[in-house]
């Protein structure tokens, strides 16, 4: 009997929150969709997260190029030219966290992490999320790109073929997805589909009566340190 293989599939976020990597260590494979369309306009979290700024949530954002004609995907997106945005990001994560408990550690791993080089958003993403899951002790060969496998189709038809693509009959999906997902095409191919159901586990945070979620993992890290953060990626919730 062949062995279930779960593909978890998302975007490459910038520095996402905890669910995201809860997600990846709920799959045996987790694709990067990075070869489908960038929106020409608005915000999206491949460029920008949220971190805690005076007991509140906050947007950090890495300015990107939008100065194109036409579409192009995710990995063909590049930074915004003569723009110091790496030592403006790390400014404010210095400002947000200097007081946090592990501060001095995590800001030290971001200074590391940063150096890497790259003009493209989503390589830079990616190597931040593998760095991440290194930092935490989660293995790394489960990430695969999907601008690297052979697929077809669009919408729920190109999650089936990419779930295909690496030998999976399981895809797993958040909870939201169910306003976008058509069963029944996942059904024809022969493709189970279970629901991630993460939900937020609450940590002490500096100077904050009430817990803010939904913040980068970065938040988790300053406030808890890499074992508690472990902990709450697998939702142990014992912080």
């Amino acid at each position: 009997m062949k062995t279930a293989k779960t593909v978890g599939i998302h975007q490459p976020n910038f520095l996402p929150w905890i669910g995201y990597f809860n997600k990846i260590i709920m799959s045996d494979v987790f694709i990067l969709l990075d070869d489908v369309q960038y929106p020409k306009t608005g915000g999206v979290w491949t460029n920008r997260n949220l971190i805690l700024n005076n007991g509140e949530s906050k947007w950090a954002t890495i300015p990107i190029n939008r100065n194109f004609s036409g579409t192009k995907n995710i990995n063909e997106i590049r930074f915004a030219q003569n723009n110091n945005w790496k030592e403006s990001y790390l400014k404010q994560i210095r400002k947000s966290y200097l007081k946090s408990r592990y501060f001095s550690q995590i800001y030290d791993f971001l200074l590391e992490s940063f150096k890497y080089e790259t003009e493209l958003l989503s390589s830079f993403n990616i190597h931040l999320i593998a760095s991440i899951m290194r930092l935490l002790e989660i293995s790394d060969q489960t990430l695969i790109t999907s601008s690297s496998l052979v697929k077809n189709g669009k919408s729920n038809h190109l999650l089936c073929s990419l779930v295909k693509s690496v030998d999976g009959n399981t895809y797993l999906c958040g909870a939201g997805s169910s306003e976008y997902l058509d069963t029944k095409i996942f059904e024809l191919n022969r493709i189970n589909i279970v629901y991630q159901n993460y939900n937020a586990i609450a940590y002490p945070q500096i100077e904050n009566e009430k817990f803010v979620a939904g913040l980068s993992i970065i938040d988790a890290l300053m406030h808890c340190g890499l074992n508690k953060t472990r902990q709450l990626v697998y939702g142990v919730n014992n912080v």
